[in-house]
């Protein structure tokens, strides 16, 4: 019996569909959160959407323990890698070991049930590490560090700079990143 908890599951289910193939997250978590209490609804999508928010920034802080980027993980241990770290660095309730041994459950639950190990890995060294990841430095690079550091689409990032400038983007991308 896995000790997954629901609101994860639908949360990391609805995460593994949009890394497959984006589409309508609010949809998809209505149709994978039918069941659970209001409380678990409010947090599979708190853990959803933190997770989403903040992919680029998660990136860099788990590729220095990949062999190959977070975004070319095949979907099942993308997934639990990117909601495991999403608790680890942004959940502070969720105790760190409690955060490793989900991660693990879900990658089982999603059909990576070789790849468990492998997420059990990299979330625990990621869990014991101290070092902020290595980011692009803000006033040599400021929209290569706004795109990963504020988690936003280069595409984005270089339209808005179009229109106010290097700068300004960067600084638009940090304000539009904080939590609402």
């Amino acid at each position: 019996m896995s000790r997954l908890t629901a609101e994860r599951r639908a949360a990391g289910r609805v995460l593994a569909r949009f890394f497959d193939r984006p589409g309508r997250l609010d949809r998809w978590l209505v149709e994978e959160s039918a069941g659970l209490s209001p409380d678990q609804r409010r947090r599979a999508r708190a853990i959803l959407y933190a997770a989403l928010r903040n992919q680029r920034l998660i990136g860099a802080h788990l590729d220095p323990f990949l062999a190959k980027p977070l975004q070319n993980q095949r979907i099942a241990p993308r997934a639990a890698l990117t909601l495991g770290a999403t608790e680890l660095l942004y959940m502070d309730a969720v105790p760190d070991r409690a955060a490793v041994d989900q991660g693990v459950e879900l990658c089982r639950d999603l059909g990576g049930k070789g790849q468990a190990g492998f997420v059990n890995a990299v979330l625990r060294k990621l869990s014991r590490s101290e070092a902020p990841p290595q980011l692009p430095d803000r006033e040599d690079e400021p929209l290569r560090w706004a795109s990963i550091a504020c988690s936003h689409p280069r595409w984005i990032v270089d339209a808005m700079a179009s229109l106010v400038g290097e700068d300004g983007a960067a600084m638009w991308c940090a304000t539009n990143q904080t939590e609402p």
